[in-house]
């Protein structure tokens, strides 16, 4: 069985400030802990086609709004798409990424702060404690 390779790289670069944006310090959310990786980061991980490969990071913020994490796929040939993440408890989070044809593959991961997420929580801790 002829199983060809697949490689993913992870799009990270350092990311520099405006002022405006330092400004606004307690609204940033880290990125870190990223894996797989090899060697830092220095070199592309490898795989098969028709292996699954599971990405996760630690998403870290200030407060305690909810978050959402996803993994952007960029295939060969330039088709992307989106895989959410599933978070595991204790800023970790999760996402399969099903490699299907051979070739780079280009990850880059987000997270943003979830409002609606938030105020459910909120909503059934009130309900939770009958301060409705």
């Amino acid at each position: 069985m002829d199983r060809s390779a697949a490689i993913l790289q992870s799009d990270v670069s350092p990311t520099v400030l405006s002022a405006p944006e330092r400004a606004s310090l307690s609204s940033r959310i880290v990125i870190c802990g990223v894996e797989p990786e090899v060697d830092g980061g220095r070199y592309p991980v490898k795989a098969t086609v028709g292996d699954t490969v599971e990405i996760a990071c630690d998403v870290l913020t200030d407060g305690h709004d909810q978050l959402g994490a996803a993994v952007t796929v960029a295939a060969p040939g330039g088709r992307r798409h989106v895989i959410p993440m599933t978070g595991l408890g204790n800023d970790r989070w999760r996402a399969q990424v099903p490699l299907t044809e051979t070739g780079d593959h280009h990850l880059a991961i987000a997270a943003w702060r979830d409002p609606v997420a938030t105020w459910i929580e909120h909503a059934e801790k009130r309900v939770k404690a009958g301060a409705d």
